[in-house]
């Protein structure tokens, strides 16, 4: 599933570089991004828009890897620990790396 980013977005504009001896150009674009750890593994796509190609045609997708410090919560069974009797805490942590 492709999913579309709400980041902040900056770039460059787009570079054309013509190629000697041969009537075609190579453009490169770049793109930054202000990424989280709820993107991670977002799929990102490079999509060709150009009148010689149709529209999808051309495109190339990967998965954004966000490393990011884990999360870590704590959370006890009952609310008060009682003399003399069995408490358990449940702890659990999200991070990545794990």
């Amino acid at each position: 599933m492709l999913i579309l980013l709400s980041l902040l977005t900056l770039g460059r504009p787009d570079v054309v570089e013509s190629i000697p001896d041969d009537p075609t150009y190579n453009v490169s674009s770049e793109l930054t991004l202000e990424v989280s750890a709820s993107d991670d593994n977002t799929i990102i796509a490079c999509v060709v828009d150009h009148d010689s190609v149709k529209p999808g045609e051309k495109k190339s997708e990967q998965s954004l890897r966000v490393l990011y410090a884990p999360e870590v919560a704590i959370n006890p069974d009952e609310r008060m620990a009682i003399e003399g009797q069995r408490f358990s805490l449940q702890c659990s942590g999200k991070g990545n790396p794990e």
